[in-house]
Formats: C-alpha cells, structure tokens, sequence
C-alpha cells in the first residue's frame, strides 16, 4: 500500500493477493502457529487483503 499511495507505483499492488494467499495458506503450517496467533489477536480477517482503491 505505501508503495502505491506514497510513492506512486501502483503495480504493486497486483500482488496483494497472491501475497495474502501465501501467507493464509503457510499460517495452516504447525510451526506459524505463533504467528498465526499474533495476527489472530492484532490483525482482524477483514483486514487481510489489499486496502480499497483511494
């Protein structure tokens, strides 16, 4: 996202997505479990995808 609003280059954010798949699907993997419980606490499922254009 700072890539896109601050520095004006956009095409970053083609890879949120892929991105936020990766990560969902290596937060299944027993050895992420504290990471997964970190996010799980501070970082709502809404909030895990790319931000809305603005």
């Amino acid at each position: 996202m700072r890539l896109d609003r601050r520095d004006g280059k956009p095409g970053y954010l083609k890879h949120g997505p892929r991105c936020w798949g990766l990560l969902q699907r290596s937060l299944s993997q027993p050895a992420c479990a504290r990471l997964r419980d970190f996010l799980d606490a501070h970082v709502p499922e809404e909030m895990r995808r790319n931000p809305p254009p603005g």
